[in-house]
């Protein structure tokens, strides 16, 4: 077995609070990042109110719920993207992904993860 340790999601660094962690029966579910660049929002076209834990309620809906204020239209960043209800009407052939790329990506097929 082979075990990859990767900072991922919300934090008070990225999104400026902390991430609270759902623990779902099949799961686990943070908060996606921002898509920012040194503080200017990227456009992703997906929101926090585009994506969805489950049962309809979106990012955006939870968010708020927890006091976590004003990223209703903010772009998000989804890496991780590994639950297939995040998003709707995804391809029938989705697959998930963990969004490494450079070196990362690199030592991992190295390692023949």
């Amino acid at each position: 077995m082979k075990i990859i340790l990767s900072r991922k999601g919300f934090d008070s660094k990225a999104g400026g609070y902390p991430s609270p962690l759902f623990i779902d029966q099949k799961y686990h579910v943070s908060l996606p990042i921002l898509e920012d660049i040194g503080g200017n929002s990227v456009d992703t076209e997906i929101t926090y109110s585009d994506t969805y834990l489950k049962e309809g309620n979106t990012y955006a809906d939870v968010m708020d719920s927890l006091g976590i204020k004003g990223f209703e239209k903010r772009y998000v960043h989804l890496d991780p993207d590994v639950n297939s209800s995040t998003k709707k009407n995804r391809d029938a052939d989705w697959r998930g992904i963990f969004g490494q790329c450079g070196t990362s990506q690199s030592h991992l097929a190295n390692q023949k993860v």
